[in-house]
């Protein structure tokens, strides 16, 4: 069939589309010289062919342990909108009080003009 590829081993698309079999133990890129071992090392003895294993506790201690650092995270972050929040109250409050406060000096000042208007001497 036309645009499809099927993989048989070794033979991946890339080895078919430049028509080289891939050598199992060289590096493609780096050469056919150079072993897997030679570009990356030896594998360390914690190599992922043996995993390492934990007990329950350990597991319940980390997973008890990961809880405690995220309710820490979210406590601390609860606390900043807390106070951003008290902040920005008390800013708004400042405001209407000062808004409250010119709209009152406003009103007695009427208030005082009409006083003073009806309580005046003829002339």
């Amino acid at each position: 069939m036309e645009g499809s590829f099927v993989l048989h081993g070794r033979e991946d698309i890339l080895n078919t589309a430049i028509g080289q079999r891939e050598h199992p133990s060289h590096v493609r890129v780096i050469g056919t010289s150079v072993t897997i071992t030679q570009h990356f090392g030896q594998a360390s003895c914690g190599s992922n062919t043996l995993s390492p294993s934990i007990t329950q506790q350990q597991l319940a201690d980390i997973i008890g342990n990961l809880k405690d650092e995220c309710r820490k995270e979210v406590e601390e972050e609860n606390k900043h909108l807390q106070e951003a929040w008290t902040r920005k109250v008390e800013e708004e409050n400042k405001w209407s009080l000062e808004i409250i406060k010119q709209e009152l000096k406003e009103a007695i000042k009427i208030k005082l003009s009409q006083i003073a208007s009806h309580h005046s001497p003829p002339r």
